[in-house]
This record gives structure tokens, C-alpha cells and sequence, in this order.
């Protein structure tokens, strides 16, 4: 019997900034025309798991709305609700009711085995095979694991022969015992359960039942080296927005309007352009690359390596690079590299997102208050739902604007920008 594929999407997100206190899960953030969720549910019903059961809180109904009951996917999904934000393991719990029967979807109390996914598995096709075909006989979970140069930022593995006996979160530098980190994707018995619900909830409930499995119980880990996509952090949407982008089918929609004198380059990538799209004379789109429902590209455009969403418009002489901006935002000329843009932002004439450090070193960004290393050596701005730019702005590296901010012309941002904040720059002028 198949396994069941358990996602967990409940979680409240609060690292996510500027898009973590919308009421939506990130994984319902749009990219390349369809939310990240609904690429991981399509991954693992191609994959052959056609039963899923998806972990909401009280807040992100859209994902149901948006889901269904899985059939446009040719799978069917259940949901389980967590009450309240209690971790992993807790969300776990939530969902054992579903966690039974047959594939047939006959009633029974039967335990199932199951894989447990995060939302961002957009590549989860490639991994589920692997899985499968290491949870052979006498063996109790098939964990996936990479390796890493810096374990001490990772859940780390501590391996005896074959088997994985503990799981170290976050180990000081030099006393890691392995370099193998948790990539989070976990094939688990059914008895787990038991397991999971005898340990004491708190932040790391799901690791510390994982550690007392594994004195017991043969966990076997497999390694992998393909790229996997964490979304913890708000750009890590710029790293998935580019897996997206390669992954696609390049085409252009019968009904989209490219002028004759666009460049489409597709040596480096497919390029997607979406019905109703309309793209203006003497642009270039290089891909990867895609072009949302609606969208409009103007005269004089380079558009590189980016996603731009349905309804969106970017204006004459703008360089768009590596860049997400989602649904119906507009942007003049200017430049805009490496960046997230969120929905409904209005973006004034000869802006600039400055992108690297004068020292090439990684790009900082304030989050909850903390200095985060992006691990990134390019990194614009990553900007909220609803924010206005006035003209001849600019920001500086890793800056986030808080959502339904409103930022005056002629301001260089050096600061993050709280929600609904408000930055003035005035130029006072007078006649002589």
C-alpha cells in the first residue's frame, strides 16, 4: 500500500517577513501563474501519491478554496486543521485521524505509513522514488538528507553505520557530527504516531520524538544532491522563483501581443508568455522567463531571469533581473535586480534597487529585530503588498518594506520600513 503524502501548512510564518502577517500561508504566494502549493501537490500526484492530506490553521481557508478536492490534480486531498501554532509535531498530531485507511478510500482504522512534506517541495517528484524504494523490509523511516558545508546552521544527522541515531539541531562549530543537514522530507511507519504523541509538545516536539525513534527503531537516512528549496526567509522566494522558471514549458499564447521587434532569447532558458499578455517594441525577454495573464511589458524593456505575475505592468526603459513581482504591481523605468515584489504595488519612475555590497561580501537583512545572513551576494529589496514608491527613489541591498507602506520621491532607503510606515524626503525650493 502506498504511503499517504502529509503536508504541513499551517505553520504561522512569522520569519516571512514582510509577508507574514497576512492572514495566507506563504505557500499560497504566486509564482509563475500558480501558487507554490498548488506546484507541490501536482509534483507528488505525478509522483503516483494520490492521497494527500494537507495541514491548515483557522486562518488559510484559501488553500481548500484554491485546492479542492484535489481532482483537478487527479489526486484526492483531505485536510486536517491545528488549532493553534504548536510546531511540526503538533501539526503532525492533528492530521492522525486522516492518517488511515485504504487507497481505495474505503472506510478503515488502519494505520498508514506516510511521507511528511513541507510546502516548498517543488521538486518533491524527484525525491519520492528514492524514498520508496529505500523503505524496504526491516526498516522503520527513510529520512532525506544533504550535505553541507555549514552544518552548524542545519538540523545535522549523527550516523552509526547505516543507521541515523540522533538529529543535533544547530551544532556548535566543530562539534557537528556529521555534515549531512535534514532536508525535510521524512518517510515515516505508522507507529511513529505513538511516538510522536508521548513527546512533550514545544518548538522541536517532531525532532526530539524523531531521536527517541531512532533508539529503537531502524531509520535508515538517503542522500541526495539534487538543489532542495527551503522557504523560510522572504527571499528565498528569488531561489524558487528561478527552479520555477527553468522548469516550465517555454510558449507564447495565441492571444498575447508581441510586437516584431522583441528579442525573445531562450539559449539560457524557456520563456513563457500568458494569454492576454502584451509585450512593446524593441524589449527583450531573455529567459528563463515568464509573463503573466494580463501583463504588460513596455517599450525599451529588458526582462531577464524574472517572473512577472498576471496583471502586472512595468513600464518603458525598466530592467527587471531575477526578480519576482506578483499579481497587478506597476513600475516605471529604472532598475530592479534581485528582488520581491509584492502584490498591488505602484512603483514611480526611476527607481533603483541596489543589489551588492561595494565589499562583494553576503547581503544582511533585519528580520524580528536580528541581523540574518541571506547567504546571498546579490540581494535587492523585498518589498510588501501595497506599497507606493514615489519618483526617483532607491534602495539600498536587503532592505524590506513593510506592506501598504508609502515611500516620497527622491528617498534612498538604508532601513527596513515598517507596515504602513510613511518616508518623507523634502527638497524645499524657492524662487530668488
Amino acid at each position: 500500500m502506498k504511503p499517504i503524502a502529509l503536508i504541513l501548512a499551517a505553520g504561522e510564518s512569522s520569519r516571512f517577513e514582510p509577508y507574514s502577517y497576512l492572514g495566507h500561508h506563504k505557500s499560497m504566494l504566486t509564482v509563475c501563474g500558480t501558487p507554490i502549493l498548488a506546484h507541490v501537490v501536482r509534483q507528488i500526484a505525478e509522483a503516483g501519491l494520490a492521497d494527500i492530506v494537507i495541514v491548515i490553521n483557522k486562518t488559510n481557508a484559501d488553500i481548500k478554496q484554491h485546492l479542492g478536492d484535489g481532482s483537478a490534480f487527479g489526486a484526492k486531498i483531505r485536510y486536517a486543521v491545528q488549532d493553534e501554532p504548536l510546531g511540526q509535531g503538533n501539526a503532525i498530531v492533528a492530521a492522525k485521524a486522516l492518517l488511515q485507511g485504504s487507497e481505495s478510500g474505503a472506510k478503515s482504522a488502519e494505520p498508514r505509513d506516510f511521507i511528511v512534506f513541507n510546502p516548498s517541495h517543488i521538486r518533491a517528484s524527484e525525491f519520492i522514488k528514492p524514498l520508496l524504494d529505500a523503505k524496504g523490509a526491516g526498516i522503520d523511516a527513510v529520512l532525506l538528507g544533504r550535505k553541507t558545508k555549514e552544518p552548524w546552521r542545519y538540523g545535522i544527522f549523527r550516523l552509526e553505520n547505516e543507521r541515523a541515531v540522533e538529529i543535533i539541531e544547530k551544532p556548535a562549530k566543530g562539534s557537528e557530527p556529521s555534515d549531512i543537514k535534514v532536508v525535510g522530507l521524512w518517510y515515516l511507519s505508522a507507529d511513529f504516531l505513538e511516538t510522536l504523541e508521548a513527546t512533550p509538545i514545544e518548538q522541536y516536539q517532531f525532532e526530539a520524538a524523531l531521536n527517541t525513534y531512532m533508539k529503537t527503531h531502524n531509520v535508515r537516512v538517503i542522500l541526495t544532491q539534487k538543489e532542495t528549496y527551503p522557504l523560510k526567509f522572504a527571499w528565498d522566494l528569488l531561489t524558487m522563483t528561478q527552479a520555477l522558471l527553468c522548469m516550465q514549458k517555454g510558449s507564447i499564447a495565441r492571444d498575447a501581443t508581441v510586437h516584431k521587434s522583441v528579442v525573445i532569447d531562450e539559449s539560457d532558458g524557456p520563456i513563457v508568455i500568458e494569454s492576454g499578455a502584451r509585450v512593446f517594441e524593441h524589449s527583450v525577454i531573455r529567459g528563463p522567463a515568464y509573463i503573466g495573464r494580463n501583463a504588460t511589458v513596455g517599450n525599451h524593456c529588458v526582462v531577464r531571469e524574472s517572473s512577472i505575475e498576471e496583471g502586472t505592468k512595468i513600464g518603458a526603459h525598466l530592467e527587471l533581473a531575477r526578480s519576482l513581482m506578483m499579481e497587478r504591481s506597476q513600475a516605471h523605468s529604472g532598475y530592479i535586480g534581485d528582488s520581491v515584489i509584492g502584490r498591488d504595488c505602484w512603483i514611480g519612475t526611476d527607481f533603483h534597487s541596489a543589489n551588492a555590497r561595494f565589499d562583494k561580501a553576503h547581503v544582511q537583512v533585519t528580520v524580528k529585530a536580528e541581523r540574518i545572513d541571506s547567504g546571498r551576494r546579490k540581494l535587492g529589496v523585498i518589498m510588501g503588498h501595497g506599497v507606493s514608491v514615489g519618483i526617483k527613489s532607491g534602495t539600498m541591498p536587503g532592505v524590506v518594506i513593510g506592506s501598504e507602506a508609502a515611500i516620497g520621491p527622491g528617498a534612498i532607503l538604508y532601513e527596513n520600513v515598517e507596515p504602513k510606515g510613511k518616508i518623507v524626503t523634502r527638497h524645499d525650493t524657492k524662487n530668488e
